[in-house]
């Protein structure tokens, strides 16, 4: 179970690409609407699950120019790459494949760079 923020890493094709700040893992239920005017109260939508689908929002900074790189060419590649929640301290893990659809690198005059990366998952996750 993932206890604390900052324990919390990202891995791209089985790599840490950056060091992160912040990581979002989120899931959601698509639904579809099956109401009908035969329905017993039809003022309400009668919603059933179509599908799910999950994203990854990471924050990091960058940690070497080879690393920001590999992440440049996955991005314009166009494909999706296996992607690794982890809590190095309690071993857990979740996994998927997910297309990286949004990627900021900010350098600020002294301060570290860093890079923004969104994810949409490509199917299931573990």
């Amino acid at each position: 179970m993932i206890k604390k923020g900052q324990q919390i890493s990202l891995k791209i094709n089985g790599a840490v690409i950056a060091k992160s700040t912040s990581c979002t893992l989120s899931i959601t239920a698509n639904t579809t609407d099956e109401s009908s005017k035969d329905d017993e109260d039809p003022f309400f939508d009668n919603p059933t699950v179509a599908n799910n689908t999950w994203n990854v929002q990471n924050e990091s900074f960058v940690t070497t120019v080879t690393a920001l790189k590999a992440v440049l060419t996955m991005f314009m590649a166009k494909k999706a790459v296996p992607v690794e929640i982890y809590d190095p301290e309690d071993v857990t893990t979740t996994t998927g494949n997910a297309v990286i659809t949004a990627l900021t690198v900010s350098a600020q005059n002294g301060q570290e760079a860093t890079l923004s990366l969104s994810l949409q998952g490509d199917g299931m996750y573990n």
